[in-house]
């Protein structure tokens, strides 16, 4: 299970070499409360790449990338183009809501939400509330729930409301006993996303509290009001801690539990800094006595996770002992890889204790002792998360002895996040090798791209030579979400290259638009974090994933 976690939680860790945050300015003279709003980007970057110049070399690629024969290429692109797009754009994508494939019209309602532009606010009311402009919009067809699910999120993903009219309709949808649970659920995570405060966290504490609601309705929106509170960058009152506290504890259903011990970060702001140190301190041990107690697996996994966010000592101290006691080889890798992220979290408060070094010890040992395949892999990562330059060559060593395909992938990703360059001829040697698994080709080149060990354009070209598709598509996106902006030019190249296949143009869309996204950590990929993905439908998850 722990790897579907890191799927879901992995940007956060990925230092993205791409920009520096530019000031945030609003696209139009709307007013009313957004989800951050688009950053302009008119600085150069620290290497001096100026924004705009990079994204207007995609715009054309896209566009053609959208009138594809190929329904994944279509559906790729629109997300890539939302993510980048002017408002002129806007039109194109809502054009696109009617395509002939489901898939793309689904691309499409969330690319006009990650647009951020309130002209797609309209189009995404009339297709959830499946009225007669609604089925215009979408060919003439009948009302689809996904497709109105997604236009619940790309709602949210726009985040301003100045008519009031989308909390109103998010609302209603998130709220209604017989709406299809997919909207229901879909609604209530929007609701999450929108900032005009009372009515909307209102109804999203009656959603959490009352037995009412469906479980998994109630599940997202404990995650979606403690995304409310967090983003206030305030301590939470005592009221509000003693409310969460009793979700995690006695909560009826275990869904509900489950999301308020994920959500504990969001509603400390995912790092805890700012707030006292009593409300951390507190935090940590009420999480430390779910994650020794809890009765459901889940929740004490989950509670190692939250633990590490906080990065405070006793922390620290309470994962090195299930480090090093627990029985279950699920309890280990969960308080390995909280321990990791705690360690990480307490080094970049620049905070150096003892216990930092109790920390590292801990995962070092547990490391070199450990046979189970999957827990070795986590512990791996765990070291990785936690930057520690001495575990770069025990690492190194046990990726070229051990051929298990688990443990080289998440081997790879540590070695990158540590930064230890002596493994990249390793990595580059594992990538063109014919019988990885695409997903362990994805993890391979997630690692080489975040080592940075030089320009990849090179490799590209001997893939490309090779005719190597899964390698060219692994290595698209992992360049993509690490930020590389040398990889600009090949990218473009692949995306329009008839000869390449239909999945490896896809994936060189999808890496331009995550290259070209203006937000520091992608705005779908900061919806994920924390996120209960165990209380959640299939076709959910593949829409907060759409960008992976």
């Amino acid at each position: 299970m722990w790897p579907l976690w890191w799927q879901f939680n992995r940007d956060q860790f990925i230092v993205r070499a791409r920009y520096r945050k530019p000031t945030a300015t609003p696209q139009s003279n709307d007013t009313g409360v957004f989800l951050g709003g688009r950053t302009q980007g008119k600085a150069p970057t620290p290497g001096g790449i100026d924004w705009n110049r990079l994204q207007e070399k995609m715009f054309p690629v896209l566009h053609a990338a959208l009138r594809d024969s190929n329904p994944s290429v279509r559906a790729d692109a629109a997300i890539a183009l939302g993510k980048i797009a002017r408002v002129e754009d806007v039109p194109v994508l809502i054009g696109a809501l009617a395509d002939t494939t489901t898939r793309v019209r689904e691309a499409a309602a969330l690319a006009i939400g990650l647009s951020e532009h309130t002209e797609g606010i309209a189009p995404l009311l009339d297709v959830l509330r499946a009225n007669a402009r609604g089925n215009k919009l979408r060919g003439g067809r009948d009302p689809e729930h996904s497709l109105q699910a997604v236009a619940a999120l790309g709602l949210g993903l726009i985040g301003r409301d100045p008519k009031g009219e989308v909390s109103t309709a998010l609302i209603r949808a998130s709220g209604h006993r017989n709406a299809p649970i997919e909207v229901a659920m879909m609604s209530t995570i929007a609701l999450g996303l929108i900032r005009d405060g009372g009515p909307v966290e209102t109804h999203l504490k009656r959603l959490a509290s009352s037995r009412k609601p469906r479980a998994w309705v109630r599940a997202q929106a404990v995650t979606s009001l403690a995304r409310q509170l967090g983003a206030r960058g305030t301590s939470p009152d005592a009221q509000t801690l003693t409310g969460f506290t009793r979700l995690m504890r006695n909560g009826r259903s275990v869904d509900v539990r489950r999301s308020a011990t994920s959500a504990f970060a969001l509603l400390l702001g995912d790092t805890g800094q700012g707030h006292p140190d009593r409300v951390l301190d507190a935090a940590s041990k009420l999480l430390a006595r779910m994650h020794d107690k809890a009765a459901d697996t889940h929740v004490r996994n989950l509670a190692a996770i939250s633990i590490g966010f906080l990065g405070r000592d006793a922390g620290i101290r309470a994962l090195c002992s299930s480090v090093r006691t627990a029985k279950r080889e699920a309890s280990r890798t969960y308080a390995a890889l909280g321990l990791g992220i705690s360690i990480r979290r307490a080094r970049e408060q620049q905070a150096d204790t003892p216990a930092i070094a109790h920390g590292l010890e801990a995962l070092r040992r547990a490391f070199m002792k450990e046979r189970n395949r999957s827990t070795r892999a986590a512990l791996a990562l765990a070291l990785g998360l936690a930057r520690d330059n001495e575990a770069g060559e025990p690492i190194l060593a046990a990726l070229r002895k051990n051929n298990d395909q688990l443990f080289r992938g998440y081997a790879a990703i540590a070695l990158g996040m540590i930064g230890h360059k002596p493994a990249a001829a390793d990595l580059t040697a594992m990538l063109t090798q014919v019988d990885y698994q695409p997903l362990v080709r994805e993890r391979i080149a997630l690692g080489l791209a975040i080592m940075g060990a030089g320009d990849l354009g090179p490799l590209f070209d001997q893939l490309r030579a090779r005719r190597s598709s899964y390698a060219l598509q692994a290595l698209a996106k992992a360049v993509g979400l690490v930020g590389d902006e040398k990889a600009v030019a090949p990218l473009l190249t692949l995306a329009s290259d008839r000869r390449s296949t239909a999945l490896t143009r896809a994936a060189a869309c999808s890496a331009l638009g995550t290259l070209g996204d203006p937000h520091p950590i992608p705005v779908l990929a900061s919806l994920r974090a924390h996120y209960n993905y165990l209380a959640s439908t299939g076709s959910i998850n593949r829409t907060l994933t759409a960008d992976d």
